[in-house]
C-alpha cells in the first residue's frame, strides 16, 4: 500500500519541507559509491558482449576475413543504433545509461575495425568515426559516448596523417586547438563541449605521441597559438565588462603569452590557452588540466633543451618572473576614478 509522503509526515511529525529535500538530495557518496558499481557492470557487459561475438565469429565460425569487415560494420551500426535508443528513452537507469554509452562506443569501434578491414586504410574508419559522433550530437544527450568517440575520431585521422606521410601534424593540431577555443568561447545551440574538450587536448596528446626538436619545427603551430591567446585574452578582458582598469595587465599577460608561444613548443602555449579559457569561464576544471600540463612540459622542455645549465635556469627564472608580474598585474584592484 502507498503511503503519501505529506501524510506520512503529518503522522510522525516531520517536517514536509525538508523530508522532500532530503529524498531529493542523491549526491552523496553512496550514491556515487552505486554509480561507480554500475557504471563497471554495465562497461563489463559490453566487452564482454564484442569478445563473445569476436569469438564466435573466429573460432566458432571461422568466418573469412574479407567477409569479417562487412559483419563488423553491419554488428557495430546494430550496437550503435541500440545504444542510441536506449539513450533517449524518457525514464533510464543508472546501469542502463552506461551500458548505452559502453555499447555505443563498442558499436563505433565494431564499425571503423570494419571499415578497415574493408578498405585497408585508416581514413575511411576516422570518416565513418566522425560521422557516428554526428549522430551522437544530433539524436543523443550522451557527453561521455560524444568525447570517446571524437577522441576515436582525432586519433585515427592522426594515425592515418601520419601513415600517408603527410607532415605538420601539429599545425593540424594548432587548428583543432582553434576549434576548441571557439566552442568554447562561443558555444553553438548544441552541447560540443566534449568536442571543445578533444579539440584542446589533440596538441598537447599528439606532442606526447611525436618527437621533435623543441625550438626546430612547427613555426606555424606558434603562430597560430599566438593568435589564439590574443583572441583569448580579448575576450577575458571583454567578459570582465571591459573595464579601463585591467585593460593594461592583461596586454601584458597577452604579450607574455605570445613570446612564450613563439618561444616553447606549442604543447606549453597549449596549455597557456587551457588556463586563459579556465579563466575567460571560471572553469577549474581546465585551470587544473592546464596547470598540470604546463607544468609537464615545461619539464619536458627544460630536459630536451640543449643549452647550458645556466641558460637553463635563466630561462626558467625568466619565465617565472613573467607569470609572477602577470599575475600581480591581475591581482591588483582596478582604481575608481572620481566622480
Amino acid at each position: 500500500m502507498a503511503i503519501e509522503l505529506d501524510s506520512f509526515c503529518r503522522e510522525f511529525g516531520i517536517d514536509e519541507g525538508r523530508a522532500r529535500a532530503a529524498l531529493a538530495d542523491r549526491g552523496g557518496p553512496r550514491d556515487m559509491a552505486v554509480e561507480v558499481l554500475l557504471g563497471l557492470g554495465a562497461w563489463l557487459t559490453a566487452i564482454a558482449a564484442v569478445a563473445l561475438v569476436g569469438v564466435v565469429l573466429v573460432l566458432l565460425l571461422d568466418v573469412d576475413e574479407d567477409v569479417i569487415g562487412p559483419i563488423c560494420v553491419a554488428l557495430g551500426l546494430a550496437a550503435f543504433a541500440g545504444a542510441i535508443r536506449m539513450r533517449r528513452q524518457a525514464v533510464s537507469s543508472a546501469f542502463r545509461r552506461q551500458l548505452a554509452t559502453a555499447t555505443g562506443l563498442a558499436g563505433g569501434a565494431l564499425v571503423a575495425a570494419g571499415m578497415l578491414g574493408i578498405t585497408h586504410e585508416i581514413l575511411p574508419s576516422a570518416l565513418a568515426s566522425a560521422i557516428l559522433t554526428a549522430v551522437v550530437v544530433r539524436m543523443s544527450g550522451d557527453a561521455i559516448l560524444q568525447f570517446l568517440l571524437a577522441g576515436l575520431t582525432v586519433a585515427l585521422a592522426v594515425i592515418a596523417l601520419d601513415d600517408a606521410g603527410l607532415g605538420h601534424q601539429l599545425e593540424l593540431g594548432a587548428l583543432c586547438t582553434a576549434l576548441g577555443v571557439a566552442l568554447q568561447l562561443w558555444p553553438p545551440s548544441l552541447d560540443l563541449r566534449p568536442i571543445a574538450a578533444i579539440a584542446l587536448l589533440t596538441v598537447p596528446v599528439v606532442s606526447l605521441w611525436i618527437d621533435w626538436p623543441p625550438l626546430g619545427p612547427a613555426w606555424g603551430a606558434r603562430a597560430i597559438h599566438a593568435a589564439l591567446i590574443l583572441w583569448t585574452s580579448y575576450e577575458l578582458w571583454a567578459g570582465m565588462g571591459r573595464p579601463h582598469a585591467y585593460r593594461a595587465p592583461l596586454v601584458a599577460v597577452a604579450a607574455v603569452g605570445v613570446v612564450a608561444a613563439i618561444l616553447l613548443p606549442p604543447e606549453a602555449s597549449a596549455a597557456l590557452i587551457m588556463l586563459l579559457i579556465a579563466a575567460a569561464l571560471g572553469s577549474w576544471r581546465w585551470a587544473a588540466a592546464g596547470a598540470l600540463l604546463e607544468a609537464l612540459f615545461l619539464f619536458r622542455f627544460y630536459y630536451e633543451l640543449e643549452q647550458t645549465l645556466l641558460a637553463k635556469s635563466g630561462l626558467l627564472v625568466a619565465v617565472g618572473a613573467a607569470l609572477l608580474g602577470a599575475y600581480l598585474l591581475l591581482a591588483r584592484k582596478p582604481e575608481r576614478r572620481a566622480a
